[in-house]
């Protein structure tokens, strides 16, 4: 048996083999070592002693290739390289982890583990908070085994130690975002530990080679005999309130976000996560202006080599269905177009029905659905 705490090994003191010479016979020390008494109190002890080291985080394990320890930042370029086919779209490279974990909300919990066999990272696990929906103790989890180490039990284990580390905690919420709807055996993982679906999301996927942009030519034009422009937040550095009055749009839309307990995020993490996050395009993060006032937005992210993301798009309450979200998407077709993107990729909830009918009628093509698991 070793015990691993913080990838070291503890070897405990070996106990004695053998009996003979400390006052016992052969026979009497066979006997000794075969009572029930003994064995009872070698079952009890066992257990006791696994139950306090896992209070402390600590695992036994019967593997010694294995080794499970915290995260160092000398880690990142394997746990990208491992997290990224499984979250392709949250973890795209090094730097944007790296981004990720230099910018957190300093109310939310966070703590990464990573599994080694033999000096080599095979799996990621972690859990932290989500700074929109936060609730101190509600939780979400990442785990990520790689493809030629699955089906070995290693994510039930990693599964079963950030359980251990969340404890002290006291969750009552865990999800796991984003599941793959082709990630079969992930989510038969996910029901036998008693999650449940909480939302479906709908990728969508554009050509913005064969986009015909001739029905909307005087889309703009249209706009502005309303007052409205759209711009790029590049385009408004000038205005002095930009970065306040873009938190407040934000704000404004935030009712879109699939939640039934949004939380307020504070305007620093906005600015860190968005205006400084290094995926984000100011040049097509595009912005419809009236009379000075941010009305509504869309955002595109960095995505896969050719391929942008919209990241969010949103109107201000007073201005909806008034075709300004439709017009910021064309928009945003239109720069993917003349910058040389193939693609545009985004994801929407499948209830908000506003949000697709738009994708649908622009001829965005379906694509996988992704679900997000809840248990509670």
């Amino acid at each position: 048996m070793i015990l691993f705490q913080s990838g070291r090994h503890i070897n405990p003191k070996p106990a004695p083999t053998s009996l003979v010479g400390r006052g016992h016979t052969p026979s009497s020390a066979a006997a000794c070592l075969n009572s029930p008494c003994l064995k009872r109190y070698g079952e009890w002890f066992r257990r006791i002693t696994a139950n306090s080291l896992n209070t402390l985080g600590i695992r036994i394990f019967s593997n010694p290739s294995l080794t499970f320890r915290p995260f160092s930042t000398k880690d990142y370029p394997e746990v990208q390289s491992i997290y990224q086919p499984a979250y392709p779209r949250e973890v795209p490279t090094v730097e944007c982890l790296r981004h990720q974990d230099q910018r957190r909300d300093p109310r939310c919990q966070f703590k990464r583990v990573v599994v080694e066999k033999r000096g080599q990272i095979i799996a990621v696990g972690e859990y932290d908070q989500i700074p929109q929906m936060y609730h101190p103790q509600k939780f979400r989890i990442r785990i990520a085994v790689h493809p030629d180490h699955q089906r070995e039990g290693i994510g039930s284990s990693l599964y079963e130690h950030l359980m251990v580390l969340l404890k002290p905690l006291s969750p009552i919420s865990i999800r796991t975002l984003h599941v793959p709807e082709s990630f079969k055996s992930s989510i038969r993982f996910l029901e036998q530990k008693g999650f449940v679906p909480e939302t479906r999301l709908q990728e969508w996927e554009l050509d913005t080679h064969s986009f015909d942009f001739s029905p909307y030519r005087d889309l703009e034009e249209q706009l502005r005999q309303r007052g409205i422009e759209i711009k790029s937040v590049q385009e408004l550095q000038t205005d002095p309130q930009r970065d306040q009055k873009l938190y407040d749009l934000e704000c404004s839309i935030g009712d879109l976000t699939p939640s039934n307990s949004r939380a307020s995020v504070p305007f620093d993490h906005f600015r860190k996560n968005v205006l400084e996050n290094p995926r984000t395009l100011h040049d097509a993060y595009f912005i419809a202006v009236k009379d000075g006032e941010y009305i509504g937005g869309t955002l595109h992210w960095t995505d896969e080599p050719g391929s942008l993301l919209i990241y969010a798009t949103g109107v201000r309450p007073a201005y909806r269905k008034s075709g300004i979200a439709f017009a910021l998407k064309i928009h945003g077709i239109h720069f993917a177009s003349i910058k040389g993107y193939s693609r545009i990729v985004t994801t929407n909830d499948m209830t908000n029905s506003g949000i697709i009918s738009i994708n649908e009628r622009i001829g965005f093509v379906r694509r996988e659905i992704r679900t997000n698991f809840q248990r509670q």
